[in-house]
C-alpha cells in the first residue's frame, strides 16, 4: 500500500475556509501557531475520513508534527 500525506494548499484555504494570510501570519511565530491552530481544525471538521493537513510552505511531514509545533518553511 502506498502512504500518503495530502496537503492542503493556502489558496484554498484562503478562497474557500476564509483564512487571511497576511504579514503577521509570516513574520509573528505566536500568530502563526494560532492560525496553524485554527486551519488544523478547520481541516478535520470539513475532510472528517481523509488525512487531509496544512504543509505547504511550511516544509513538515505529519510524523514530526506536534501541536505546539510552530511550523515555518520556505515560500
Amino acid at each position: 500500500m502506498i502512504s500518503t500525506q495530502i496537503s492542503i494548499s493556502k489558496g484554498w484555504l484562503h478562497e474557500l475556509g476564509d483564512f487571511r494570510f497576511t504579514e503577521a501570519y509570516y513574520w509573528d511565530p505566536t500568530y502563526r501557531a494560532a492560525i496553524d491552530r485554527k486551519i488544523d481544525e478547520y481541516l478535520v471538521d470539513t475532510f472528517k475520513d481523509l488525512p487531509v493537513h496544512n504543509f505547504e510552505s511550511n516544509l513538515v511531514q505529519k510524523d514530526f508534527i506536534a501541536p505546539n509545533l510552530v511550523r515555518i518553511g520556505a515560500i
